[in-house]
């Protein structure tokens, strides 16, 4: 066996290793990053579920806050419709309708009630302040979570399309090389060639820059050989 045919069997068996070790590496790559892209679509429906989350929860929030001014004005117009009878009771039954002492123990307390009215109004408005502030500040704690295993996931796919492009540019290399030692054994089974004619196949092929080139070299020298 010619140094020729021993070089190209021993090329041949690293090229076979490097292919399988390129493509295993290649699909476990390409495993991760569809794997990280998929985690990235799952961030941006998270995303979105927050949003909705706190515009429920802010949206309740203000509803219980109109349901509780709504009761606090029910509240307050029967006190103050109470506090009107009451005053025209009393001045009837004391005979001084209209009198100035019956208005204003009426005024009195109806003054009483709205006063009564704006302290609750105004705590209702602290309550729901209070409420409002703590979904704000547990919104932008979640959104900061998101945002920062979004830039995480970002920079782990980023890095698994390196790997990608290039295990694929050493699988494109390896095939390259495999098309010209596929390429060269045919040639040199065709033939009985001389090493010096070997050699010049080689060469021939060496100049190869892609397989349809190693392609169109192997057509060039099949049929120069006919």
């Amino acid at each position: 066996m010619s140094f020729v045919a021993l070089g190209i069997i021993s090329v041949g068996t690293t090229l076979a290793t490097g292919l399988y070790q390129g493509q295993s590496r290649g699909k476990q790559a390409r495993r991760q990053y569809d794997y990280t892209q998929q985690q990235i679509d799952l961030l941006g429906g998270a995303g979105e579920q927050l949003t909705e989350a706190y515009g429920m929860k802010t949206g309740l929030a203000q509803e219980q806050f109109g349901t509780q001014m709504g009761q606090l004005g029910a509240q307050t117009g029967r006190s103050l419709y109470d506090i009107g009878m009451q005053g025209q009771q009393a001045a009837s039954q004391s005979g001084m309708a209209f009198s100035g002492s019956a208005n204003q123990m009426t005024q009195m307390g109806k003054r009483m009630a709205r006063q009564d009215y704006g302290f609750g109004a105004q705590g209702l408005q602290d309550v729901l302040g209070e409420k409002l502030m703590g979904i704000e500040e547990w919104y932008g704690g979640e959104q900061s979570g998101l945002e920062q295993e979004r830039l995480r996931l970002e920079a782990d796919l980023e890095e698994a399309l390196k790997t990608v492009k290039s295990l694929q540019s050493t699988i494109n290399e390896v095939n390259l090389l495999n098309a010209k030692l596929l390429y060269t054994n045919k040639i040199f089974k065709a033939k009985n060639l001389n090493e010096s004619k070997k050699v010049k196949v080689l060469k021939a092929f060496d100049k190869a820059k892609s397989v349809d080139q190693a392609k169109t070299i192997f057509e060039t020298l099949r049929s120069e050989e006919r």
